[in-house]
């Protein structure tokens, strides 16, 4: 099977990776639209003609590229189509993903949801960041216990953000518990003890789940009236000052 590429004939594998090729050419100028085109191409062809490993790594760079421009879209319609597609991209993607695929693929979905939310598509985002929890939830027992726990950290806290937003406090609570709990399992884990990534998440969760227990119960300020909100707990404080210490080292 061959390709038409400017007149001459080639093998529709050489075509495919000279798309690839030419997209993340593109990339590195900035030109989204124009790479991503070239990504849409080469997956359509790969879908017809070349295998899931294949595929995979066509719709990895596609999902990567539409990360990247709805990051800088303005049009409200236009970031919710990328968004659609993107998720529409992943739904495929943890099909054919194979055991060494499991945590780019996840990653790579998470970067979409952190998109969304950035852009204030706050029930666009939790449903992705659901859909990511779901899927390392069902691969869990094919990951290391340090990769499946740092994306429980990750997802949680950011499914913890979505639910704050939509004001769905208790649920959001109950997913910042599990980040911190999580978080702070892997600071007792030799890889990632230092991590300094790791412990800004874990103080972030801690900080988080302190105002979440009270956001049902601080009322709505009058005009004029200001509300003085609860003061943080001495554990909140002991561990966000050893945190805080462990961060200066």
């Amino acid at each position: 099977m061959a390709a038409s590429d400017g007149g001459s004939s080639l093998p529709v594998e050489v075509f495919i990776q000279s798309l690839t090729d030419k997209a993340s050419e593109l990339l590195g100028l900035k030109k989204f639209d124009e790479a991503i085109v070239c990504l849409r191409i080469a997956r359509e062809l790969s879908e017809y003609h070349l295998g899931d490993v294949a595929i995979l790594s066509v719709s990895m760079k596609l999902l990567s590229c539409l990360v990247e421009k709805v990051s800088l879209e303005t049009q409200k319609d236009g970031i919710k189509n990328m968004i659609e597609e993107g998720m529409i991209i992943f739904n495929q993607m943890k099909i054919l993903a194979g055991k060494a695929d499991y945590d780019s693929v996840a990653k790579v979905y998470c970067d979409l949801g952190d998109s969304a939310l950035k852009k204030g598509e706050v029930d666009l985002a939790l449903k992705i960041y659901s859909g990511a929890l779901f899927f390392v939830d069902s691969v869990a027992d094919l990951l290391s216990s340090l990769v499946y726990t740092k994306h429980q950290a990750i997802m949680n806290f950011a499914m913890a953000s979505c639910l704050e937003q939509a004001k769905k406090h208790g649920e959001a609570l109950r997913h910042c518990e599990i980040s911190v709990l999580k978080s702070g399992a892997l600071l007792n884990m030799k890889e990632t003890a230092k991590d300094r990534k790791i412990k800004l998440l874990h103080l972030r969760g801690l900080e988080k789940m302190e105002v979440l227990k009270y956001a049902d119960e601080i009322p709505l300020p009058k005009e004029h009236v200001v509300v003085d909100p609860p003061q943080p707990s001495a554990t909140f404080l002991a561990k966000k000052r050893a945190l805080e210490a462990a961060l200066r080292r």
